[in-house]
């Protein structure tokens, strides 16, 4: 049983450490969101299929990383709005970058590409930010 409990409370730390909750969204991130972007843009060349792949999978790791870290920073450091702002900018940052990206590298299908990605970011992005809060009570 004490086994037990030291077991669950070194798992609790690795996931109270904010370097790997980035890690492991990074690597989901890229590997989920490169696929979607390949079997999306399918239909199209192969090139242009694995082009939006590796560039929605590379963006994915590395906009969580800095998504992430900006989201850690806001709640550490705001006491007024920090949950809104640390759901809002994030999301707006995040739709903004991911636009811009799939159109300078020629995405045939833009939204379809990123809306997956991009709704399913909100949902991560606020659940983060209510697992961060939890665990600093």
């Amino acid at each position: 049983m004490g086994r037990e409990r030291s077991g669950r409370g070194a798992l609790i730390e690795i996931l109270r450490s904010s370097r790997f909750r980035i890690a492991i969204s990074c690597v989901s991130g890229f590997l989920a969101y490169g696929a979607w972007a390949i079997w999306i843009n399918g239909g199209f060349s192969d090139p242009a299929a694995w082009r939006a792949g590796w560039v929605q999978g590379l963006y994915s790791a590395f906009i969580t990383a800095v998504l992430s870290g900006l989201m850690e920073w806001l709640l550490a450091r705001l006491q007024w709005g920090r949950r809104v702002l640390a759901v809002l900018l994030p999301s707006l940052l995040l739709f903004g970058t991911s636009t811009t990206l799939h159109l300078l590298s020629g995405t045939p299908k833009v939204l379809a590409t990123i809306a997956p990605s991009y709704l399913m970011s909100v949902v991560t992005i606020v659940a983060y930010v209510v697992l961060v809060e939890r665990m600093e009570t």
